[in-house]
């Protein structure tokens, strides 16, 4: 079942472009900052909030920088695949951006928590 938009293929680019821009900035944002609080970090952080309260939620801070690539690797997939179906399926299209911006922007915001908690 095909779903009719009412917007232009040119304003889907630019929704495109303005995902992908959005994405790489939190992306980037997590790097830096991470990059720049690395001296103030202590030796174990909390990261692995699935597990069981204690001991096991703390990890190396060299595995906070899972997140900005995690972060990457979806909003390159994301928008591969929605590069891919771009001029078939508009709507899962910009579905893949939306979940692209709205995940990296989540990420930011764990990480951000993280570093107010340890520093």
């Amino acid at each position: 079942m095909k779903t009719r938009l009412s917007t232009s293929f040119s304003q889907i680019l630019r929704l495109d472009f303005l995902g992908l821009l959005v994405s790489l900035l939190l992306v980037a944002s997590t790097a830096f900052l991470i990059w720049s609080k690395t001296p103030r970090f202590p030796i174990a952080v909390p990261l692995w909030f699935s597990k069981p309260w204690g001991q096991e939620w703390l990890a190396a801070p060299v595995f906070l920088w899972l997140v900005p690539l995690i972060g990457f690797l979806i909003t390159f997939i994301n928008f591969s695949l929605a590069y891919f179906f771009s001029t078939r399926e508009r709507l899962l299209s910009l579905l893949l951006v939306g979940s692209s911006v709205i995940v990296c922007g989540l990420l930011f915001y764990s990480l951000l928590n993280i570093i107010l908690v340890v520093t």
